[in-house]
């Protein structure tokens, strides 16, 4: 009844769910399922990083997933229903340190060492990073031209050191219409399992840092 996109992200969501539940927990009845866990649940994602909106996004298909049960017999009420979402004005977003910094790159394969620098020094949404050609870097003048996908604006923007010593690093090319992060360019971000937000990379950096 959905796109292939969409049942993945409701999929994932709920696999997410799923995989932070306790082992024995796992294996139990769905009618043992308790609003506490879920609110447990709510708390390990938002302390992780996960912001409110971002949240309630990945809570929708559990809800919706735990509704249909109720509508089909299977358990007497949602457990899902009272969890409410935290406003977004007031919840406070950490800001990356250098620190913070060094420790993603550490363990950050080498596209995404990109995306992290272009992302930390220019503020681009994550798309408009992955989309980056190498006609928009001026290398000579040091800065990074791009048009932002939400609202179109466009921005010239300089290069830091940092983010121009990796670009240096890169192998060279003649064709401008060349992407700078290959591996990533086309990726959506939506998705959970198969967005740029949950590439395997990306995971792997989160974890470890």
């Amino acid at each position: 009844e959905v796109s292939k996109s969409s049942v993945a992200r409701y999929r994932s969501a709920i696999n997410c769910f799923l995989d932070w539940l306790p082992e024995e927990s796992q294996s139990k009845n769905i009618t043992q399922l308790t609003t506490g866990e879920l609110r447990e649940f709510r708390q390990s994602e938002l302390e992780a990083g996960l912001r409110p909106q971002s949240f309630k996004t990945k809570l929708a298909p559990i809800k919706a997933a735990l509704s249909q049960a109720v509508k089909d017999r299977v358990i007497t009420f949602n457990p899902a229903d009272s969890i409410d979402t935290i406003p977004a004005d007031k919840f406070e977003k950490d800001v990356f340190s250098p620190c913070d910094l060094k420790k993603i790159l550490s363990v950050a394969s080498p596209e995404w060492k990109g995306m992290v620098l272009v992302g930390y020094y220019l503020g681009p949404h994550i798309q408009d990073a992955s989309n980056l050609l190498w006609r928009q870097v001026d290398l000579s003048s040091r800065t990074i031209s791009m048009k932002r996908v939400k609202n179109g604006k466009a921005i010239k923007a300089p290069i830091h050191d940092d983010l121009h010593d990796w670009l240096m690093e890169q192998e060279s090319t003649d064709d401008p219409e060349a992407p700078i992060f290959p591996s990533l360019r086309g990726f959506s971000v939506g998705a959970y399992s198969v967005g740029l937000s949950a590439d395997s990379h990306a995971y792997e950096i989160n974890r470890k840092a």
